[in-house]
């Protein structure tokens, strides 16, 4: 797949030497690649993670105990790829289940332009599966609450915040910065909806405690949220909570619903100035 270079001040040759503007480059064109590359992929991962260095160095499997426990697709990203990280790669694909895997994807100069080829990629495994019993009501109610969610969010539209419907509490988003994702949930236990800005590499509480510093600012935008700073772990999360008075009321769904897709695109507008 080829990208046109949109840097106003760094070529594409000098986009491939700097670390942090192949982040950000990275970053920006991820999600439409990864999208691409998993086509034939099982479709009940939607979580894509994307990592990016110049040079491919093992440490970054540092990395893969920081990340939320759900299945999800991890694309490495690096302009030098080396055999020893290719081989740990494989073995590691080798013990994921279907639906987990890593890809590792070359930048490579193509002109004035940045192509992404996957060197390597997570093999799609035939395997039989013990039969799970889906069709329970709350089941059945989390699909049909992600269903409006899905029509709702392209009625408006947002694209951003879209998500694909399954019979799950949870939908994570992609927000654009490296080791930060939203998460979207539906609790009907606690008839609650909520959207969470999650940071899943905090080093020393950096990242947290740094929104911490702009707290008021940031509440002043979103409203009152919950601050979570996990202890033991580098991860951290901010909520924002939405009530739902009757949990098996579809036309309150529509309402909460619209709230959810107004706080996530929030979410993502606000919190990345502060990062």
């Amino acid at each position: 797949m080829t990208e046109e270079t949109t840097a106003t001040t760094l070529t594409a040759e000098q986009i491939l030497k700097s670390k942090s503007a192949f982040s950000d480059y990275v970053q920006k064109h991820h999600r439409e690649f990864s999208n691409e590359i998993t086509k034939d992929y099982p479709k009940t991962t939607i979580v894509h993670t994307a990592f990016a260095q110049l040079t491919q160095n093992i440490e970054c499997f540092a990395n893969l105990a920081e990340l939320p426990q759900v299945d999800q697709y991890i694309f490495w990203y690096v302009v030098n790829e080396r055999e020893e990280s290719l081989k740990s790669v494989k073995i590691l694909n080798n013990m994921f289940k279907n639906g987990c895997g890593i890809f590792v994807v070359k930048a490579v100069l193509n002109g004035d332009k940045i192509e992404f080829i996957a060197v390597l990629s997570p093999e799609i495994k035939h395997t039989s599966k013990r039969e799970v019993n889906t069709n329970t009501p709350v089941k059945n109610l989390q699909l049909e609450y992600w269903q409006l969610y899905s029509e709702i969010c392209d009625a408006i539209p947002s694209p951003d915040v879209q998500i694909v419907p399954a019979q799950k509490h949870w939908q994570y988003l992609p927000v654009g910065k490296a080791h930060s994702q939203l998460l979207l949930t539906l609790n009907v236990t606690d008839s609650i909806a909520t959207v969470e800005f999650l940071n899943n590499k905090d080093e020393n509480k950096k990242t947290f405690e740094k929104l911490i510093l702009s707290k008021l600012n940031i509440e002043k935008s979103l409203g009152e949220l919950e601050w979570h700073e996990l202890q033991g772990k580098k991860s951290s999360k901010i909520k924002a909570v939405i009530r739902i008075n009757d949990i098996n009321n579809r036309e309150e769904w529509k309402s909460v619903i619209k709230k959810q897709i107004q706080t996530a695109e929030q979410f993502r507008t606000v919190i990345p100035k502060y990062l």
